[in-house]
């Protein structure tokens, strides 16, 4: 009587949380019944001792009194205390993640409560709704939905509809259905949940909380951004009121929120969202899951944002925390591939480079090459090898891996093939093969119109593509067409207020500028400009861009000054904003060289253009396209200087490298050559500068057809070396082929037409004499 007394007094002592006293009562009354020799109750007083253990955390020390428990009544058979005790264990070993073990210790306390109780016993029902988590944890859905609907329908028998029992069934059955995509079941069932924790526990208690989350996760999992925002900040207040301001329930919310803001495009509520859950978790020491999804999150907005540095600030954090954690290695994969994408966004080759092929790597590991976030990595991997002329070869690869992956996961007419199609595309036209381009490009654009209407701002983007096609083509009218297109998407969702609209207006001014429509230019160049402040900036490097182009109208109309303080402005802006040796500086001093090298400012044009070349060779080595593009720039700066053998190197030096990074049959290669024929014909060096315009006319037809004027030009040019040399059978025949070229593209009153006439007539003349 006393060993039982001093057990009841400390369940008594449990239930006023006074575990102290609880565990003396209990040890007392387990010793007095030592005394007795009475194992049975010894046992009951251990599995006490054991609970409190377990409410105190102390697993390894319940479970040392739980297995001394079973010793102690093994004599006894099949009990209620020993199914009990298995059933203890099971939530212990559970808990460690010990699933088998926790299994077995849970079908041995199912089968004796059958055994004692039924088979619809409600120990049963709580036994095997255990077991139905347990099936959870491993990812076996399907026994776990089995497990849940054998739990719920003896609940539902035994304690009626309304029971809290039945309602934390149907919840965890809501779950369940949500995961395998059966959205619709998973919220009838959450909502019945929901309305019996209401009515019987009302709308404060954390377990009507929970059932609400859950709600929000569900609707999340469908896609329905609306009714999950509706629910999470439900289930924030809920959380808020019950466990106040700063609990982690409260952050989780948050997250998820800051989550739905993201998939919208609210990037500033996402950020204050995220930012009040960081500071919960920061307070609470917390580095788990939620915070490595928002510092994820966070830097997948500044890698879109374009504020790398940031980006890799954050997304090395969330790298931190998924290995301390040791999470899923497909999650650190996706970490990694998206660092890559913010060191490519600062130009960083190797750091770039390595985060993808690590990525890569532990996709091709874990036998994932054939999963979506595989296909991601490829693609923004691909994207990044594209910034490179050599890259081209291997991204295209890339996209098309990434294409045939989104096709068996998603289906022929997804965005994500469509996305996949418009990539290939731009490789195509940067390629220069134009139909390539516009066959992925078109077939992306259809996919995209189907899906989103011809209104969205995908279908916007891939029109933006085809119009840079149809623009480097050489089909104006067409691109002018596509372009005009992109800006009336663009004003439904954003009206002026977007960066593509300012590059849609760039590119219309660029066309114009080449139809030598100099005020439609202006116009386009100067609604581009006033974009680019109102969204970015007065001094953003995007007005800097912009004021490039303008300076080249102001070029083309001969307008030297204006020219010259807009590239000015451009070079301030560069320099401000991106420092004295980006290539961007590079390229504004070159224009303004080669401005004052059209005033005769020689001295002034060497020295800026000098400086545009060291900066090319610092920043892009030393075989790069616009370092050729720069040894031309002195070379021609010297050549009017009249240095002629200073300038006959860079010439050479600049075909040098046009020929090995573009081949030998390329427009830059001719020009090349029309230049140096000029060097040889001013040096009387009549056979090199002959063999120079021969290559130059040559390559010119083969690239540019038979109309071409800097081919009428080559023509013109060999046939004044052939006047020099007297062979006037041989001039005569360049000057009327160049004739024809400049009166088809010029007309008869041009001046250079008449300089070709001259010639004619004076041959005429020594063949008459």
């Amino acid at each position: 009587q006393v060993a039982t007394t001093l057990l009841l007094l400390g369940k008594v002592e449990v239930k006023k949380e006074s575990r102290d006293n609880a565990i003396s009562y209990f040890k007392h009354s387990m010793q007095t019944s030592k005394e007795l020799n009475d194992d049975k109750a010894v046992a009951a007083a251990l599995y006490e001792i054991g609970g409190v253990l377990e409410i105190r955390r102390k697993k390894g020390e319940a479970m040392e009194c739980y297995k001394e428990v079973l010793r102690l009544t093994t004599t006894s058979g099949d009990s209620i205390t020993r199914a009990q005790t298995f059933s203890r264990m099971g939530v212990i070993l559970a808990e460690l993640e010990d699933f088998d073990d926790a299994l077995k210790a849970y079908e041995k306390a199912k089968n004796m409560y059958i055994k004692l109780k039924g088979e619809t016993a409600i120990e049963v029902g709580q036994t095997v709704h255990n077991i139905a988590g347990i099936y959870d944890s491993r990812e076996e859905f399907d026994k776990s939905r089995d497990a849940f609907t054998t739990a719920h329908s003896i609940f539902l028998e035994k304690l009626g509809p309304d029971d809290l029992a039945v309602a934390l069934a149907l919840n965890n059955l809501a779950i369940n259905h949500a995961r395998r995509k059966e959205f619709k079941k998973a919220r009838q069932l959450c909502t019945e949940s929901l309305r019996i924790r209401r009515d019987r526990l009302g709308p404060e208690h954390l377990d009507t909380c929970d059932t609400i989350y859950n709600m929000a996760y569900i609707y999340d999992e469908e896609g329905k951004m609306g009714n999950a925002m509706t629910y999470y900040v439900e289930s924030l207040e809920a959380y808020r009121g019950t466990l106040g301001p700063d609990d982690l329930e409260v952050a989780n919310c948050f997250q998820h929120i800051g989550c739905l803001h993201m998939k919208k495009n609210e990037e500033e509520l996402a950020m204050r969202a995220y930012v009040e859950a960081i500071r919960i978790y920061q307070l609470h020491k917390e580095d788990g899951a939620g915070m490595a999804t928002i510092m994820l999150n966070m830097g997948k907005m500044y890698v879109k944002r374009g504020e790398h540095e940031s980006a890799i600030e954050s997304l090395a954090q969330c790298l931190r925390i998924q290995k301390s954690s040791k999470c899923e290695q497909t999650e650190i994969a996706a970490t990694c591939g998206y660092i890559g994408l913010a060191y490519s966004g600062q130009h960083l080759q190797v750091e770039a480079r390595n985060f993808f092929e690590r990525a890569l790597k532990i996709y091709n590991d874990v036998d994932k090459k054939d999963s979506l976030e595989y296909a991601h990595v490829l693609l923004n991997m691909g994207g990044f090898l594209s910034q490179e002329e050599e890259g081209n070869d291997e991204a295209l690869r890339m996209f098309h891996e990434a294409l045939e992956i989104y096709k068996t996961n998603c289906g022929e007419e997804s965005d994500q093939v469509a996305n996949a199609l418009v990539k290939i595309g731009i490789i195509h036209n940067k390629r220069v093969d134009y139909e390539e381009a516009l066959k992925f490009l078109t077939s992306g654009l259809k996919i995209r119109t189907t899906l989103f209407g011809r209104d969205d701002m995908k279908v916007a983007s891939t029109l933006f593509e085809i119009g840079k096609v149809m623009q480097e083509w050489g089909d104006s009218d067409e691109a002018i067409d596509t372009f005009d297109e992109v800006i009336r998407i663009i004003r439904i969702h954003h009206g002026q207020r977007s960066i593509m609209n300012a590059q849609a207006f760039e590119r219309l001014g660029a066309i114009n500028l080449e139809k030598a429509d100099y005020i439609t230019a202006l116009q386009c160049f100067s609604e581009a400009t006033a974009i680019h402040k109102q969204v970015l900036g007065e001094d953003c490097v995007e007005v800097g861009h912009t004021l490039l182009l303008v300076a080249a109208v102001h070029d083309a109309r001969r307008e030297e000054d204006a020219a010259l303080a807009s590239y000015s402005d451009a070079l301030r802006i560069f320099k401000n904003k991106i420092g004295p040796e980006d290539v961007l500086v590079a390229s504004a001093l070159n224009k303004i060289g080669m401005n004052h090298a059209r005033r005769k400012n020689y001295e002034k044009a060497l020295r800026l253009c000098s400086e545009a070349f060291r900066i090319r060779k610092l920043r892009l080595g030393d075989n790069h396209i616009d370092v050729a593009d720069s040894c031309l720039n002195l070379a021609k700066v010297l050549d009017e200087w009249g240095k002629d053998d200073q300038a006959l190197q860079f010439y050479k030096e600049g075909l040098d490298l046009y020929k090995s990074q573009l081949g030998d049959e390329d427009v830059q290669v001719a020009k090349c050559y029309q230049h140096v024929g000029g060097i040889h014909a001013k040096q009387n060096d009549n056979i090199l500068a002959i063999q120079c315009y021969v290559e130059t006319i040559r390559i010119y037809k083969l690239k540019k057809g038979l109309d071409n004027l800097e081919a009428g030009l080559a023509l013109f040019n060999l046939g004044r070396v052939y006047v020099k040399t007297a062979e006037y059978d041989k001039a005569l025949p360049c000057f009327q082929e160049s004739l024809r070229i400049r009166q088809s593209q010029l007309g008869d009153a041009h001046m250079d037409v008449v300089a070709v006439q001259r010639y004619i007539e004076a041959i005429e003349r020594k063949r008459l004499r």
